[in-house]
């Protein structure tokens, strides 16, 4: 899969950010998400494998365009100064969409020609300070993530296919419900919305006896369906990663099936139904890392970089002695500042991380949390800004029925340092970790303050 790099439209401002990705693996583009105002707020992307990434601000108005399964985005039109004012995307249907922002900043188009939009790169902050474009070859619609199985039972029924039919843009599965006889008569699959409200698609007649919903825990996903066919779907049992099992809905008629792939879990159904179920087939989706467990954490504080920022005055006070003799005068004050730290991460797995750590220059980060990518080099941040208050006490000899003004001054220092980690990495098919050692990133933007006073 070919992929080049456009330029880059915007300002400096904000941090960098890339969707950099297997784009066979992840699928084409379905919708993007664009929040706008006056100028662009933030923008997001889902692709056919159900990943949505998004970068920018909460600000602004939200638009969703939804791309058809044929649909690419082909041209681009902006508008940029210090940060991207405004965006309009055009399709390979002459479809356009946009503009979106304002009209501030000077034009710029983008023409990919005979290739199509694949992903975005740029910076971002509270705003899409910079945008740029990856382009290429056509994605495909199906990604190579996903498989689909075999269908098991006959071809009596109309097609159905959840997967399709919700635009590749299903999450988990949360729970199924099974009406069953002898054969299996209805499934009702209630699937987490990728963006919004879950959305439940069924399949077959009111035949049988209902019975309650299997419900999946947040953890749980199913890897394995297996049952009887023979002309229709006669029975049917859901397996989970954690080992629980549904009850055998159904009958004992035809042959027994079992669908499952190895290192995949179940993603949407598919199948033949009319009046009972008739066939049904499954999309496997590659397993991707749930959560992350950080066991051990080094920092490499020999080679720590430090950048002095320049000294700012916090408050100032004036001490006074109404005595003729020299005196030592004393004042203590609240005192508050602002540490803003931000830690930026690159690695090649995806889950999310929380992880408490301190150093010996006594920075604390508290529940930091990063963000990790599959198979790619991905750089996310994190922001987390403290507000500290604490008492200082002011004190100088001070001459005779005079006055010595105190000014107190926060030195505030930056400083990166990289750090390297041991994980247990929880994957969406397994109940059981797995060991991940050399896990890189690098705690960039650390301030340290120190308060001192100036009398003069």
């Amino acid at each position: 899969m070919t992929t080049n790099n456009s330029s880059l439209y915007g300002g400096a401002g904000g941090s960098e950010f890339t969707d950099t990705h297997d784009v066979n693996s992840w699928g084409r583009i379905t919708q993007i998400s664009i929040r706008h105002g006056s100028r662009v707020d933030s923008i997001g992307t889902t692709y056919a494998n159900g990943q949505f990434l998004v970068h920018g601000g909460t600000g602004g108005d939200l638009t969703v365009i939804t791309l058809n399964d044929d649909e690419f985005v082909s041209k681009i039109d902006l508008r940029s100064g210090s940060e991207l004012d405004q965006i309009t995307f055009h399709t390979n249907k002459g479809v356009t969409y946009g503009p979106y922002g304002g009209s501030g900043g000077s034009p710029q188009t983008v023409d990919f020609e005979s290739n199509v939009l694949q992903y975005f790169f740029g910076r971002s902050g509270s705003r899409i300070d910079a945008i740029g474009f990856a382009y290429g070859n056509k994605p495909p619609v199906t990604p190579a993530s996903i498989t689909r199985s075999k269908l098991v039972g006959g071809d009596g029924g109309s097609e159905f296919d959840d997967l399709a039919v919700s635009g590749y843009l299903v999450g988990k599965i949360k729970q199924i419900k099974v009406r069953s006889g002898s054969r299996v008569d209805r499934i009702e699959t209630t699937y987490d919305g990728v963006q919004g409200s879950p959305v439940t698609y069924a399949h077959g007649g009111d035949g049988g006896s209902d019975h309650p919903p299997f419900i999946l825990n947040a953890d749980e996903y199913i890897t394995q369906i297996s049952g009887r066919s023979g002309s229709r779907l006669d029975q049917i049992k859901f397996t989970l990663n954690s080992g629980r099992e549904s009850i055998s809905y159904g009958g004992d008629g035809g042959s027994p099936f079992a669908l499952k792939l190895d290192g995949s879990v179940v993603k949407a159904l598919y199948g033949r139904s009319g009046s009972e179920l008739d066939a049904l087939g499954v999309y496997f989706a590659e397993a991707i890392p749930e959560r992350i467990e950080i066991q051990s954490l080094e920092f490499d504080t020999p080679n720590f970089i430090i950048s002095e920022s320049a000294p700012i005055s916090l408050t100032k006070i004036r001490l006074t002695n109404n005595q003729s003799q020299p005196q030592t005068i004393s004042s203590t004050q609240t005192i508050t500042y602002i540490n803003t730290d931000t830690t930026t991460i690159s690695i090649t797995n995806e889950a999310s991380v929380a992880f408490k750590t301190e150093t010996n220059f006594l920075v604390s980060k508290n529940d930091l949390t990063v963000g990790y990518k599959l198979g790619v080099t991905y750089a996310s941040q994190s922001t987390e800004t403290t507000q500290t208050s604490t008492a200082f006490t002011f004190s100088a000899t001070v001459p005779g029925n005079s006055s010595i003004e105190a000014s107190c001054i926060a030195a505030q220092d930056k400083f990166d340092v990289s750090w390297t980690a041991t994980a247990l990495v929880y994957y969406q098919n397994q109940s059981q970790p797995e060991r991940v050692t050399g896990l890189k990133g690098v705690l960039s933007g650390v301030q340290v303050t120190n308060l001192t006073a100036i009398y003069n």
